[in-house]
């Protein structure tokens, strides 16, 4: 696939040296030739032996992997600019294609071939707003699907329930019956459901089956089906009661024996980290719902960076099998108390004093 930038000038290109190491360019040292589709007198190149078509400098996207069929570029935006997949008309972008694919728990809307993930819906989306925005942090942990071109159906889905919606940045998301269309950033690859039935702000997340509907299978009472154990995006966010969870919905909790603020963990025992581990990121950290994002900040620990809120660091409870679960609440364990934390960045005591 290759990729049009929206700063660039008609044949010029203004991708630096960092830039390319991104966004290779497109280059031939003999002319350039159309395959089928391809306009050959709008086949060009720059004194660099850069391509060009319509006056666009074409480039690859390193994120592609050199795969053809993938498009992981599309709508990035990355050096003072966007990237879009160019069109055989030299417009920017094409309309993508959605399908259904297999997950543990059903057949289910997907994105594209090639790199597409299971897509999802949000049940408090309506007709006439986004739930789920960028200014809430909602989209870093679901990203919309997004088209420059009329969305075509793909095996499996109808091309009557396809449409589109124009997002508050100008960007127009793909919709599927009439629901936006998001994927869930912790599907690392096609077939995945990890966000499947997740009550997350700002609503619940649901797969949609090939005709529309909301695909429920596997969710219970509405929490996910997710260990609480592991490292995570870095996302602290809140549940419906205002008390901190994580990007997956996971309790997290702080330690009444951690000093305030803190530099440092005093749980790092083999036996304390097995039932309560430290929430590690390697991606920075992320506020999303009604979290604040200055109250966020990390610590060093042996695991890697640990999360901090309002100065005090961040557990999970190995008891608290899957998202919504709290069950580690005001236990006592290692000499101190754990709590959960409301989004004030105060520990939360169920309405007693919290004990030392």
């Amino acid at each position: 696939t290759v990729y049009l930038f929206t700063r660039d000038d008609p044949g010029t290109s203004h991708c630096g040296k960092t830039c390319r190491e991104t966004w290779p360019r497109v280059i031939t040292h003999g002319k350039p030739q159309a395959g089928p589709g391809i306009n050959q007198s709008k086949l060009r190149q720059t004194p660099k032996h850069q391509v060009t078509y319509y006056g666009h400098p074409l480039y690859y996207y390193a994120g592609d992997n050199a795969t053809a069929g993938r498009t992981n570029g599309q709508g990035r935006s990355s050096f003072g600019g966007r990237w879009w997949v160019v069109s055989p008309q030299g417009k920017a972008g094409t309309g993508v294609t959605i399908r259904t694919h297999s997950t543990p728990d059903g057949s289910a809307v997907a994105g594209p071939l090639g790199s597409g993930r299971t897509l999802y819906m949000l049940s408090t989306d309506t007709t006439s707003r986004f739930a789920c925005t960028t200014a809430d942090g909602c989209t870093y942990t679901w990203p919309p699907l997004i088209t420059t071109g009329r969305p075509h159906a793909g095996t499996g889905t109808s091309a009557s329930l396809l449409g589109t919606r124009l997002r508050g940045n100008g960007t127009r998301q793909v919709t599927y019956n009439g629901h936006p269309l998001y994927y869930y950033s912790a599907d690392s690859r096609a077939g995945q459901d990890r966000g499947q039935c997740f009550l997350q702000h700002p609503g619940t997340w649901y797969m949609l089956t090939k005709n529309g509907k909301a695909n429920k299978t596997g969710c219970g009472s509405g929490a996910g089906a997710t260990e609480c154990t592991h490292p995570t995006t870095g996302t602290i966010s809140t549940s419906a009661s205002g008390l901190l969870i994580d990007g997956l919905g996971c309790t997290v909790y702080e330690f009444q024996g951690d000093a305030h603020p803190a530099s440092s963990s005093t749980c790092t025992t083999a036996q304390c980290t097995s039932a309560w581990p430290p929430v590690v990121t390697t991606a920075g950290t992320h506020a999303q719902g009604g979290a604040q994002s200055g109250m966020l900040a990390t610590i060093s620990r042996s695991e890697g960076s640990q999360v901090t809120y309002n100065g005090y660091p961040l557990y999970y409870y190995v008891g608290d099998g899957t998202a919504g679960q709290a069950t580690g609440q005001a236990a006592y364990a290692f000499g101190h108390h754990w709590y959960r934390m409301n989004q004030s960045g105060a520990p939360y005591c169920g309405g007693y004093g919290c004990l030392g």
